[in-house]
């Protein structure tokens, strides 16, 4: 079975839409000529999927997954901040658009077998600055670890390198 993930440019195919990238997450089944499920995740702003893993514990008839990527602010057209409609869900690390441009996010979905994806987690991860997941890793503890970069001051993350914002 194979797991993927990206974005799509929505004008291309809906003239009407904005030119902001939309993210989807998609499954195939084994033989990989059947599109199992297929779908769209994200808000109102842009949205790109940049990585998945599969959690462990997952079988041929139920899989877990940790999906990672951006969302792009909302743009408001009376010129202010719009926020951002990215599909969090209650009790999530950050339930909020944390500002700057870009803020990282990270999900879990759940396929069922022969059955759509359901997202079990959702949450932002960012600051004030632009905040970019690009990828993530399950390592033997079970625990997913999300690699990316910031530029905001404020990242909720221990400080491991001993820098800060936009040291390398």
């Amino acid at each position: 079975d194979l797991y993927w993930g990206g974005y799509v440019f929505q004008k291309d195919l809906a003239p009407s839409m904005t030119n902001q990238p939309d993210g989807f997450v998609g499954f195939l089944k084994d033989n990989l000529n059947d599109r199992n499920y297929l779908s769209y995740l994200g808000g109102g702003g842009g949205d790109i999927v940049n990585d998945i893993a599969i959690l462990p514990g997952s079988t041929p008839l139920l899989t877990r997954a940790v999906l990672v990527g951006a969302t792009i602010e909302e743009t408001d057209p009376a010129g202010g901040q719009g926020g951002n409609s990215f599909p969090t869900r209650p009790g999530a690390y950050q339930e909020d658009f944390q500002g700057g441009v870009i803020d990282a996010f990270v999900c879990v979905v759940t396929q069922v077998k022969n059955a759509r994806l359901y997202l079990d987690y959702s949450s932002f991860l960012g600051g004030s600055g632009i905040d970019w997941a690009h990828s993530v890793r399950v390592y033997s503890d079970g625990q997913p670890r999300v690699v990316g970069f910031t530029t905001s001051s404020d990242f909720p993350a221990t400080d491991y390198q001993g820098g800060g914002a936009g040291s390398s």
